[in-house]
C-alpha cells in the first residue's frame, strides 16, 4: 500500500444510540420501604454482618489509604462506550445525600486484577453524589429503622471512554470527611427475609501496608460491590477492505468511539505484536512485525464510515488494523485483496 494521504469518500451517517445501563451486577435492597421515614433498607447477613468496607485516603497522614476494586466483563463481540460509572457508599452519620467527602477517584485497568495490565481511563468527582433513598444497617430486625448510614451514589463520568471485548478492573476511593465506607451486593433469602445473603465474589481491598487483598477476609467471606455501568454498546469495532489490488481500494469501518482519531496499521503478516511505548503501550495488536508500520491516521467520523485509496503491489495480500486514539481499542484484522 503506497504511503498516500487517504481522500475521505465522505461518512456514512447513523443514528447514535441511546444511553442507557449496561451492567449492574446486582441488588441491595433487602427490605423494600421498610426504613427510617419508609426508605429502603440493605440489611448486613448474619455472617459476616459487616456493613462496610473502607474506601478513604486519610488526608492528614499520607501513609494509611484504602481502595476497593471489583471486576466486570464486557461480551463477546461487542464493543462499549462507557458514559458514567457509578459506585456506592456511606459516611456514618451523615445526612443523605450531604456526606463531607471532598471527591473521589476511580480507575480502570484492562489486566486479570486490580492495577494491572494496562490503565483505559481515570477520572474524578468532586459533587456527583446522590442519596439512594436507602438505609445500610446491621443484622437484625431491631435495626431496621436505623438512619445513621445513608447510601449514596457517586457517579463519575467516564467521558465515552471505549472498551472491546474482555474482563476489567474498576478501583476507586474517596477523599475528605469522617469514613467512606462502601456496602456490599446483598441477596434476599426467600426462606428468611431477615437473613440475607452478602453476595459471595472477588471484589479487594487495597491496604497500603499490604496491598491487594481479597475484600472480608478477616470475615471469612468474600463479596461483591454493587457497580453500574451506563452507555452505549455496539456490535464491536471491525473495518473491512473492498476493491482491487494494486488500484482502488476501500477501507470501511464501524462500531467506533464517536469524533476522535484512528491509526491505520499495515503489516505483511498477523501475529500479536504488542505495542512497547506512548499512549497504547501495552496494547497487543493482531499484526506481526514485517513491515509493521503506522499507515496513516484518520477520524472516526461519527462512528462508521469509509476512505478510499490506491493500493500498490506492495500493499496486495496484506493485512490492516484500526487503532483508535483515546481509549486504544482495536478492530479486527482485515486483508488487502
Amino acid at each position: 500500500m503506497k504511503k498516500c494521504v487517504f481522500a475521505v469518500a465522505g461518512l456514512a451517517l447513523v443514528a447514535a444510540p441511546a444511553i442507557g445501563q449496561l451492567y449492574s451486577n446486582g441488588p441491595m435492597i433487602t427490605h423494600p420501604g421498610q426504613g427510617f421515614g419508609g426508605a429502603d433498607v440493605s440489611m448486613c447477613s448474619i455472617n459476616p454482618n459487616v456493613a462496610g468496607s473502607n474506601a478513604r485516603w486519610f488526608a492528614d497522614s499520607p501513609f494509611e489509604y484504602y481502595r476497593v476494586a471489583d471486576d466486570f466483563t464486557v461480551p463477546p463481540n461487542q464493543n462499549w462506550t462507557v458514559t458514567s460509572i457509578v459506585v456506592h457508599a456511606y459516611e456514618t452519620g451523615s445526612a443523605p445525600g450531604s456526606p463531607g467527602w471532598t471527591h473521589a477517584e476511580l480507575r480502570i485497568f484492562d489486566g486479570p486484577g486490580p492495577e494491572q495490565g494496562t490503565q483505559r481511563g481515570s477520572t474524578s468527582t468532586s459533587s456527583s453524589w446522590t442519596f439512594t433513598n436507602m438505609y445500610r444497617v446491621f443484622n437484625g430486625v431491631g435495626n431496621l429503622q436505623n438512619n445513621q448510614r445513608a447510601v449514596n451514589r457517586i457517579t463519575f463520568d467516564m467521558g465515552g471512554v471505549q472498551l472491546g471485548p474482555g474482563t476489567y478492573w474498576i478501583d476507586w476511593r474517596g477523599f475528605g470527611g469522617a469514613s467512606v465506607w462502601a456496602p456490599f451486593v446483598m441477596d434476599i433469602n426467600p426462606n428468611d427475609p431477615n437473613n440475607p445473603v452478602t453476595r459471595p465474589g472477588n471484589a479487594m481491598q487495597k491496604i497500603n501496608t499490604e496491598g491487594w487483598v481479597s475484600m472480608l477476609r478477616d470475615q471469612g467471606a468474600t463479596c461483591e460491590l454493587p457497580i453500574i455501568i451506563n452507555g452505549t454498546s455496539g456490535g464491536g469495532y471491525t473495518c473491512s477492505i473492498t476493491g482491487t489490488c494494486p488500484g482502488t481500494v476501500r477501507l470501511s469501518w464501524s462500531g467506533a468511539r464517536p469524533n476522535i482519531q484512528q491509526g491505520i496499521l499495515f503489516a505483511r503478516n498477523t501475529g500479536n505484536y504488542t505495542i512497547p511505548s506512548g499512549p497504547c503501550q501495552g496494547t497487543q495488536l493482531g499484526l506481526g512485525t514485517n513491515q509493521l508500520q503506522l499507515y496513516n491516521t484518520i477520524g472516526t467520523g461519527n462512528g462508521s464510515g469509509s476512505v478510499n485509496a490506491q493500493a500498490g503491489q506492495g500493499a496486495c495480500r496484506g493485512y490492516v488494523q484500526l487503532i483508535q486514539v483515546p481509549g486504544c481499542q482495536t478492530s479486527n484484522v482485515a486483508q488487502v485483496p
